[in-house]
């Protein structure tokens, strides 16, 4: 039984040693999935599990230079809002990116944000104007899936290079004025829609204990994809974001 026990042990390591390095690999797309561009004519989005949690409401970022941040945030669509414990706001959607100082060893989130705003070309032009103007190169990759003046895919880095932003164009059709409904009115007007997703690695034979723990304590929807888990939050027919 033990020889036995040690063979399924080590097979299982080794099933989860390629599983990792595949999730790594999709956790990192050079083109962002099919159904973050553009290209369907969706008005709402489809109905969640009624476990998902409410909202993703804020992620703290820490940046060396703040003037220089906020400027590359408001550029990529975000509206500026007010303060929070000395943290800088910037509104994307629904939710709050919070800025605040650096310390000695900058901390970066270790996936990817994924946001959706309302016209993508504007958000490109925005971040050209910005590289110009700052001398900072953000812009890392831009994808043109459907036509060639179209930037259906924007992959940024923020200006210290540390945290990754994939960009799409939300879906044409009305999507937009659904996200927004949800919104203040000050709000309705930036480029920016939604905080849509994070994606955040998970070491090798983790994942069990993640999802439990998100399931089990939170009460949370958790649902299984092609890249690993995601965790659901809905606000309804105008928002559903995942972690």
């Amino acid at each position: 039984l033990g020889d036995t026990m040690g063979i399924m042990a080590s097979a299982l390591q080794m099933v989860e040693n390629v599983m990792g390095k595949i999730v790594q690999k999709l956790l990192m797309p050079k083109v962002a999935p099919d159904w973050y561009a553009g290209t369907r004519r969706l008005t709402e989005f489809p109905e969640a599990s009624a476990e998902s949690l409410l909202l993703m409401a804020f992620v703290t970022l820490e940046v060396p230079d703040m003037e220089v941040a906020m400027d590359f945030f408001i550029g990529l669509g975000g509206k500026e809002g007010t303060e929070v414990d000395g943290a800088r706001v910037v509104q994307i959607g629904a939710s709050q990116l919070r800025l605040v100082p650096s310390r000695s060893d900058l901390a970066a989130w270790p996936g990817q944000f994924y946001i959706w705003v309302e016209d993508s070309k504007a958000t490109l032009s925005s971040c050209q104007a910005f590289e110009k103007s700052s001398g900072s190169e953000v812009i890392q990759e831009v994808h043109h899936i459907k036509e060639e003046g179209a930037a259906d895919a924007i992959i940024l880095h923020d200006p210290a290079g540390q945290n990754l932003f994939v960009v799409n164009q939300a879906p044409v059709g009305g999507m937009a004025k659904t996200m927004r409904s949800i919104l203040p009115g000050t709000d309705k007007v930036s480029n920016a829609l939604a905080l849509l997703g994070l994606t955040y690695p998970i070491a090798e034979g983790q994942a069990g204990g993640v999802v439990r723990f998100y399931s089990h304590f939170l009460g949370a929807s958790v649902s299984k994809t092609k890249q690993g888990y995601a965790v659901d939050f809905s606000l309804g027919k105008a928002l559903h974001q995942t972690l």
